[in-house]
């Protein structure tokens, strides 16, 4: 990061590897051994000043040679400026965090996670590049977890890098390789016998050789090259890990270093081996989990091959249960909830019963023809929702809440109606962000000022369509019944859309498409319901009734989902 010689410097990685402290490192030293102006660049700004909080503020206290570099009166949270330089701290979020700003380095951190844009001033990566222009020696520094293959923003900077990996020696031959997935072992159900095998002599690598081996690694270009007219595979290499041509004998300086690293690597407790090896067999038949270990342990990008969806294993799998069978809801269920679907000549509802581990049973689905500003049509929607349903145990449920879709023609009649049944009915509505997390925090604007919803559909259907490929019951399994109501248009409705590639600002996003307009009605309100869930976050340990039973109650915060206490107002 601080070689004149290499103007980008690209780091894949997993998490807990270091990565924090070297860029810190590398603010210190362009503070005092070598003033330049820099910027960094945060996913958020809340997570730039929490960057200046914890990081920076710390090193400029305790490091001999910065104390007293930032004088008190330049000193905010966001900006330091010091002799020769400042540093300057933005979100990628922020619409003018980038402008009015001349900066020899910039640096990113965790930019897979960025907007595609910052408003009218487009994408922020291409926005902190720019401030670098006027600087013959800037540097170009970018580091993050990865994400999904194909669209992740620091996939796409690493295979532009020269490909560095970390090569340690086989403690038997000496060989020396990449710690690769592929050559991670252990017996079925014992993660505490992990190792690895040694792709030369095949001998079994335990844990007790890591130490030594990391302290003799070595990064190693793998990226062929071309020097004296020929194209060639890396076989020799400098002390840096850039590639020698095997004819002149020259390194070969692309000015684009780029790394990857894993946890595997690591000497911390919980990146033993056995652990990691534990963590997998505990999260590898869960779709969403699973994405979280390759991105965030391996340090790979996932292969998303899971969004292409069949109807027709959907509708075999199909259970007698419900209103065409015994009329009552599975035991296993703790909670009701309904959603309902806006169109301009009727409302589509559907009620789905949730257990713990977020195991769906669809109940019932229901349409009311009319338009929905007609009072009898909202009649017959208030009429359903009042409905109790049998409990296998015996007991009678109601359905706790209701999402409703008022974006459209109808905007303000169902807002209204939402407004007048607030303490059961949630305002809800798509929105066109492909990278917006699955709940945006809602927004009272309106004339009833009451929480408006806008959700990030894209993401909430990605996880779903993992979860319609599940097999088998369980956490995160759905069922439906064996029912008129779920007949084949339903699960036609269900899997209309496609799975597509499209660039907005040149980033490449995996985003849902019906390229046919088929009706898909059935799958936004399978959409709706999983929003309305992540929303409430009950507790599904126990049964909810009619009533929602514990207005204290401190909802625990997940992934991309913004908590909400919409029924306490």
């Amino acid at each position: 990061m601080c070689d004149p010689e290499e103007e980008r410097v690209t780091v894949m990685k997993s998490m807990r590897v270091g990565y924090t402290k070297i860029v810190d490192l590398a603010i210190g030293y362009y503070m005092d051994a070598d003033p330049c102006s820099m910027l960094v660049v945060q996913p958020t700004i809340d997570d730039a000043e929490g960057f200046s909080k914890d990081e920076i503020a710390p090193m400029l206290r305790d490091v001999p040679c910065l104390q007293g570099k930032v004088q008190r009166d330049d000193d905010t949270l966001l900006k330091k400026v010091y002799p020769g330089g400042s540093l300057t701290l933005v979100g990628a979020n922020s619409p003018t965090g980038f402008r009015r700003l001349t900066v020899r380095i910039v640096i990113f951190d965790e930019m897979s996670a960025y907007p595609a844009n910052t408003g009218k001033d487009g994408d922020p990566v291409r926005q902190g590049e720019g401030r670098t222009f006027s600087a013959f020696n800037r540097k170009i520094i970018a580091g993050s977890t990865p994400t999904i293959a194909g669209v992740c923003r620091i996939e796409k900077e690493f295979i532009r890098s020269d490909q560095r990996y970390f090569h340690v020696p086989c403690p038997h031959c000496g060989h020396k390789h990449i710690l690769q997935w592929s050559n991670f072992r252990w017996p079925e159900g014992q993660p505490e016998l992990a190792h690895f095998v040694c792709p030369s002599c095949k001998k079994d690598i335990e844990e007790g050789s890591k130490k030594e081996m990391v302290a003799a690694g070595e990064f190693r270009s793998i990226k062929p090259f071309t020097c004296c007219g020929h194209e060639q595979e890396p076989e020799a290499w400098d002390k840096k890990g850039r590639p020698i041509c095997k004819h002149c004998g020259e390194v070969k300086i692309s000015g684009h270093a780029g790394f990857h690293i894993w946890a595997a690597y690591s000497d911390l407790p919980n990146a033993k081996w056995s652990k990691l090896a534990k963590y997998w067999e505990e999260v590898k038949d869960d779709p969403d989990e699973k994405v979280v270990y390759v991105n965030t342990i391996r340090g790979e990008t996932y292969k998303e091959t899971e969004t292409e969806v069949d109807w027709k294993p959907l509708y075999d799998r199909r259970e007698p249960y419900g209103d065409d069978h015994d009329g009552k809801v599975p035991e296993a269920v703790r909670i009701i909830l309904a959603t309902v679907d806006t169109q301009d000549n009727r409302l589509e509802m559907t009620t789905i019963g949730i257990g713990e581990g977020e195991e769906v049973w669809l109940l019932n689905r229901k349409v009311f023809m009319g338009q929905p500003d007609n009072p009898e049509t909202l009649a017959q929607l208030t009429r359903a929702l009042d409905r109790t349903y049998t409990h296998a145990c015996g007991f009678s449920m109601g359905i706790t809440a209701c999402a409703i879709d008022v974006q459209g023609h109808y905007y303000d009649t169902m807002l209204a109606y939402c407004a007048q049944h607030s303490d059961r009915c949630v305002a809800i509505r798509g929105g066109n962000d492909y990278a917006a997390p699955a709940i945006k925090p809602p927004s009272r604007s309106n004339v009833y000022r009451i929480p408006l919803y806008t959700l990030g559909v894209n993401n909430i259907k990605n996880r779903i369509a993992k979860r319609l490929r599940f097999k088998y019951p369980g956490r995160f399994f759905i069922h439906w019944p064996k029912s008129n109501e779920f007949e084949v248009d339903y699960f036609e409705q269900l899997t209309a859309e496609t799975v597509v590639t499209e660039y907005k600002n040149g980033i490449p996003y995996r985003v849902f498409k019906n390229p046919t307009k088929a009706r898909n009605e059935a799958w936004d309100l399978l959409v709706y319901a999983y929003a309305l869930l992540w929303i409430l976050n009950p507790d599904l340990s126990e049964v909810v009734t009619a009533e929602w039973e514990d207005d204290e109650e401190e909802w625990e915060d997940e992934d991309d989902v913004v908590q909400s206490d919409w029924m306490n107002g």
